[in-house]
């Protein structure tokens, strides 16, 4: 019987309890899905059939329900009889229990109909505005795909899924299964196209993509495995030129064989296509046999070969949870942490012993392990693993230290286990789980039994405990100039007061007659101080570096004598994994307060240009410039060190170098440019109007340059950026001219966008919105901030109580420490945290505390900013 019913303006939020989870996974089994999608060109919304199979528990207690989050319902069934008034407050689709069947198979039927997302999960769709092409794609993670159709949307109800796609005929549209069928073009032009069944999968990891898409498929064979896998390459009409085929694919397959083998279980699906996909919200999502990545890993420029071994990181990362994940996947969002640590750590052994990236460790010290200092240093420090009761508090501690730490850590575990053990550990857990759910527990059992190393103490050391421990080198002189003794010492920094136990070699820098050489000394630190016997009598070093091989978990304190060999010598040290974790120590200091910024200004001033290797001055720029430029040097003092980078760029690329070198340079000399002057001189360069040998600025960089111009007011900047946007049409292109008019310093500029990027779709979608954000705050602009500063609170605290996942992202765009004012904002930081605190702030509990992490989170790095700012104007005077 055909109805209509609109979703409810429900009070309850949409989320699923840890305990609702259990007990639906307790009374329902033998779940399957067949969901067809009717897709219209210039549609805002799409409709949906489905169809749910399941048997219910003879002893299942309380309330069924599906999950279901739409517009309306256009008609339901349950085993055949026709439900005229569905229980559903626009969130749970709860079904009548008189028309249930205990202990047999019941059958749901809905027809209902959903509007596209604009926040980047669900259902999404994007207008491209070079060519008005439509694309379609989900993104479903952790609690997402009952936007799609009505489900068991949770991660230990695996089911079969069956989908069709009615769209456009001309329409590219891929699932997790490969095409089985394609219908005729019907009267209204769209196609039915049906995708194979697949395994027992959790909903999270269903997907779609529809649209103009571009690519091609292409074979690849494996060893001793009989059927060819056809894996794809695909991404929007308008930026297909760009797509690399032949990269894509030896990068899967280098992650098929590695991983087969470590495992010890082949690829366990049918086929694998990659997409880009527009303004996706992360950087990419690991759908079985599709993995949708951001824009921003498809190369429109040359790229560095950092930038390769980024681009090829997450490919393995996201390749790696086909197994871990995927094959076998964690029974609740509190093992998360795991999923995401272990794809980290076993994507850079993809990528050292299976890829030819033998330095890619050298990348994983400064994106996740720099990223989980920064974390675990901070108030907001917390376990590796921990207790997440409901689907809103699954991302709530999801971090530098759920990626960063915990792939660091298992590092540590694999060095601890040994290869052999470590690998036999894992195929039992594939073994024994593959298409069903596992726990840490499970995990680490398998581990134990395979490797006969037991883990209980390494456990609760590891993973139930918060905080990092910094290590120290301690020596004694003896006669002649030699070692009395040398000892390593580590502290409690933050967070729980536990010594852990950590692997370590700490390196002796001694010259040598082509520079200096390294003489390592391993160790077991385990408790407050280790001795290093190996060194007794050898000669005292020009430096002593702790965790040489990056082995151990934690900050590294260097004495005045090392600090003084890397102020002088830094780029001599052979061992390019030594100096980069070098680098992060000195900048570790800066952030402690223990180096001045200034200082650590001087040493890119004068060792950068002497750094041979253009991936570390890559790797370092990215991670300290921007900040040291932005937030920790005071006004005068950014100016001037901004110049002084500029003018060693400029005479680094003169010095000419091969095509990495000249881009690495070539991006130091726009984000080195502050000042007026300096942003005119290099957007002329980027121009063509001055010519410099050897330079190499993209397109995001040009953008970059004219947003700084705009912020400052440079008087041609309005023509620029006017021809830049014919230069470049594309919705890049939109959002970086939605930045630049954010940054105009003008009142009623401010004023304009002030009103929009506060709402997620004040520019039409959340994308849009916080590239605004983004332009909005610039720390020459403090005169023309401070109208905001007393309103901040009070937006903030009403976007939480909305929506805040966009709060989250706000914060992100928005740094508070970018607006020129710390004391002020330091202010703005500890009113809203008390806010936070009230439980009458009509902020939800749940929200108000991730609100509340999220501006802790600020709030220390406004402290570090004052810290180093006030020790600046202590010594300029």
């Amino acid at each position: 019987m055909p109805l209509t019913i609109s979703s409810p303006a429900a009070e309850a939020r949409d989320l699923l309890t840890q305990a609702e989870a259990a007990a639906r996974a307790a009374a329902v089994s033998g779940v399957s899905y067949s969901i067809r999608l009717g897709l219209t060109a210039g549609s805002v919304s799409f409709t949906g059939r489905a169809d749910v199979r399941f048997t219910l528990s003879q002893s299942a207690e309380g309330p069924i329900f599906l999950c279901f989050r739409g517009q309306t319902i256009q008609a339901m069934r349950l085993n055949g009889s026709d439900v005229t008034t569905p229980s559903w407050n626009g969130y749970r689709l709860t079904l009548d229990q008189g028309l249930l069947k205990r202990g047999a198979e019941n059958r749901l039927e809905v027809e209902y109909e959903n509007a596209f997302d604009t926040g980047g999960d669900g259902v999404f769709r994007f207008v491209d505005p070079e060519d008005g092409a439509e694309y379609i794609y989900t993104n479903f993670e952790p609690y997402e795909a009952h936007r799609m159709a009505p489900l068991f949307d949770q991660p230990d109800i695996k089911a079969r899924l069956t989908l069709e796609v009615l769209a456009p005929s001309e329409w590219v549209v891929l699932a997790n299964g490969a095409e089985r069928a394609a219908g005729p073009v019907e009267a209204d032009g769209r196609t039915l196209r049906t995708f194979t069944e697949t395994p027992p999968l959790s909903t999270y990891l269903f997907a779609m993509t529809a649209g103009a898409f571009v690519g091609e498929r292409r074979e690849l064979r494996l060893p001793g495995r009989a059927e060819a896998i056809p894996v794809g390459l695909w991404s929007r009409r308008s930026l297909a030129t760009h797509l690399e085929h032949d990269r894509f694919h030896e990068m899967t397959e280098q992650a098929f064989l590695y991983f087969g083998a470590l495992f010890g279980r082949e690829y366990p699906f049918d086929k694998l296509d990659h997409v880009f996909a527009p303004e996706f919200a992360t950087g990419a999502m690991e759908n079985v046999g599709l993995i949708i990545y951001h824009e921003q890993y498809l190369f429109r420029s040359r790229p560095t070969a950092s930038d390769i071994t980024s681009l090829t990181e997450v490919v393995f990362h996201e390749i790696a949870h086909m197994w871990f994940g995927n094959l076998v996947t964690m029974r609740w969002w509190d093992d998360l942490w795991l999923n995401e640590s272990f794809a980290t750590y076993v994507s850079y052994l993809c990528l050292t012993e299976g890829a030819p990236y033998p330095d890619a460790w050298r990348d994983f010290n400064v994106q996740l392990k720099g990223w989980a200092l920064r974390e675990d240093d901070a108030p907001t420090t917390h376990p590796i693993a921990g207790s997440v009761l409901d689907t809103d508090q699954t991302f709530l501690n999801f971090d530098g230290i759920t990626y960063g730490k915990g792939g660091a850590v298992l590092k540590q575990l694999g060095a601890r286990l040994g290869r052999e053990g470590f690998a036999a550990g894992l195929r039992l857990y594939f073994q024994r789980h593959a298409f069903a759910n596992a726990t840490l527990a499970d995990f680490l059992a398998a581990l134990e039994e395979g490797s006969g190393v037991p883990l209980a103490d390494w456990s609760a050391q590891w993973l139930r405990t918060s905080g990092p421990n910094r290590f120290a080198a301690e020596v004694a002189e003896g006669p002649g100039g030699s070692i009395a003794s040398l000892s390593v010492r580590q502290e409690v920094v933050s967070g729980d007061p536990v010594l852990r136990q950590h692997l370590m070699r700490i390196a002796l820098i001694y010259p040598d007659r082509s520079g200096v050489r390294i003489e390592g000394h391993e160790l077991l630190l385990d408790g407050e101080r280790a001795h290093v016997p190996s060194a007794t009598g050898r000669p005292l070093p020009l430096a002593i570096i702790p965790n040489h091989d990056d082995l151990a978990v934690g900050k590294i304190a260097l004495d005045a004598a090392t600090i003084r060999f890397a102020t002088e010598r830094l780029e001599e040290i052979p061992d390019g994994l030594l100096r980069q974790v070098t680098w992060t120590a000195m900048w570790e200091l800066v952030r402690d307060g223990s180096l001045n910024a200034s200082d650590y200004a001087a040493l890119l001033v004068a060792r950068l240009p002497e750094e041979r290797d253009a991936s570390i001055v890559q790797q370092i720029v990215e991670s300290t410039l921007g900040s040291l430029l932005l937030r920790y040097l005071p006004d005068g003092e950014r100016e001037r060190w901004g110049s002084r980078i500029v003018e060693v760029a400029r005479a680094r690329l003169a010095r000419g170098g091969d095509e990495g070198t000249r881009i690495v340079w070539s991006r130091i000399l726009v984000l080195a440019s502050v000042t007026p002057r300096d942003i005119e001189e290099s957007w002329q360069v980027a121009a063509g109007e001055t010519p410099l040998e050897g330079v190499e600025i993209d397109q995001d960089h040009r953008w970059t340059l004219l947003i700084r111009g705009a912020s400052h007011g440079l008087p041609q900047r309005a023509a620029r950026l006017r021809a830049e946007a014919e230069r470049d049409p594309s919705d890049r292109g939109e959002r970086a001219l939605l930045s630049a008019a954010a940054a105009e310093p003008s009142i009623p500029a401010k004023r304009a966008a002030w009103e929009k990027i506060l709402t997620p779709s004040g520019h039409g979608s959340v994308s849009r919105t916080l590239a605004a954000t983004a332009g909005f705050a610039w720390p020459w602009q403090r005169e023309l901030l401070a109208p905001y500063q007393p309103l901040l609170a009070d937006a903030l605290q009403t976007l939480g109580a909305s929506d805040v996942t966009f709060a989250r992202d706000w914060f992100r765009a928005a740094s508070f420490g970018l607006w020129g004012d710390p004391v002020g904002m330091l202010e703005v930081a500890d009113k809203l945290i008390d806010r936070l605190g009230d439980p009458t702030s009509g902020v939800p509990a749940v929200d108000a505390a991730r609100l509340r992490r999220f501006t802790l989170t600020e709030r220390d790095a406004l402290v570090r900013i004052l810290r180093q700012r006030r020790g600046e104007l202590e010594g300029a005077n």
